[in-house]
This record gives C-alpha cells, sequence and structure tokens, in this order.
C-alpha cells in the first residue's frame, strides 16, 4: 500500500501538471507565429501526457480519481 506522503506527491504534481498544461495551451492560443504555437502545443500535449501517467499511477495506488 502506497503511504500518504507519495499519494500527496502525485496528487500535488497532477495538479501542478494541469496547471502547466492550461498555461501552454493559452500561451499556444495567443501566439501569433505559427512555428511558436506549434511547440507550445506540443508542450501542452506532453504536459497532458504526464496528466495521465501520474493519474494511474494514483488508480493503481487504490486512490479513486473524480
Amino acid at each position: 500500500m502506497a503511504s500518504s506522503g507519495e499519494i500527496s506527491v502525485l496528487t500535488e504534481l497532477a495538479h501542478a501538471t494541469c496547471h502547466s498544461a492550461d498555461r501552454f495551451a493559452a500561451a499556444a492560443r495567443a501566439c501569433s507565429d505559427s512555428y511558436r504555437s506549434l511547440v507550445l502545443e506540443q508542450c501542452c500535449d506532453d504536459r497532458r501526457r504526464l496528466v495521465v501517467d501520474i493519474l494511474r499511477c494514483l488508480l493503481l495506488r487504490g486512490v479513486p480519481i473524480p
């Protein structure tokens, strides 16, 4: 069974990564340069994939995800 400290760290990491993905998405929408927009969108996608992996870790540890 996972410790509560490990679970809280993963939860905070998931929240921070979601926030980061939101910021990248907003920056990509505001960017007028197509290349920069593409790079920002790729960073956003990477963050979203990371969130999915973190949530999988939490689910494997038996933490219910709303």
